[in-house]
């Protein structure tokens, strides 16, 4: 899975060379997207139906030896309520600093968008949301 750093991201990490360090959020959360967030984070977010954002487990940072991109993957299955009203398609995902509100810290399209209707559940497998720093 592909990610995408949005613009406050950036910011904060080309702040933090400068000492002006953002403070860390203590969850990371999970949104599902009908549109592409984007580097604003600007996307339609899914409402409604018992969603809501999902707290992400995270491993230890891994370094290829060879590329020596930095990466991290989900820890534990996301799991988001069962959907008890047509959300939509979902096209893309975002990390969020916040269960509501808040900013949009990484985005990326799924592999395959899904039509989730009333009754279905959606559940991401371990090592599947993966964070690259290069």
């Amino acid at each position: 899975m592909a990610t995408f750093m949005s613009d406050d991201r950036k910011t904060s990490v080309l702040n933090w060379l400068r000492g002006v360090a953002e403070e860390a959020p203590p969850i990371v959360y999970a949104a599902l997207f009908l549109s592409d967030p984007g580097p604003t984070g600007m996307g339609n977010e899914v409402v409604g139906g018992a969603y809501a954002r999902v707290p992400i487990d995270w491993s230890a940072v891994s370094i290829d030896p060879t590329t020596h991109d930095a990466s991290i993957s989900n820890s534990a299955i996301a799991t988001w309520p069962e959907a008890t009203a047509d959300w939509g398609t979902i096209t893309h995902l975002a990390l969020m600093n916040a269960l509501s509100g808040g900013k949009v810290l990484y985005s990326t399209a799924l592999t395959t968008p899904r039509d989730i209707h009333k009754d279905d559940n959606i559940a991401i497998k371990v090592g599947k949301i993966i964070v690259v720093q290069q």
